[in-house]
């Protein structure tokens, strides 16, 4: 029998979760609660790192906490992401 993650359940249960997180993400960021939602928007990441959204909404979170070698990083996954999509 397969891991939970990997049956139909699972994945749908594990795409929600994450989604939850993005979500939660974008109400601290636009709450300019800026740790949390970087904290949320990181662990969203750890769970599907080919999100290029996720990396941006990271990116606009650290912009906004001034960290902006780390805004950079996430900017140039989102850039390198969609220069390898076309």
């Amino acid at each position: 029998m397969p891991p939970m993650y990997l049956t139909p359940t699972g994945i749908r249960s594990r795409w929600s979760i994450k989604a939850s997180f993005i979500l939660m993400g974008r109400l601290f960021l636009d709450d300019e609660d800026l740790q949390i939602a970087a904290s949320c928007l990181e662990h969203a990441e750890t769970m599907d790192p080919s999100d290029s959204n996720t990396h941006y909404l990271l990116a606009q979170a650290y912009k906004k906490m001034g960290k902006t070698d780390d805004a950079k990083k996430e900017l140039d996954v989102v850039a390198k992401m969609h220069s390898a999509a076309q």
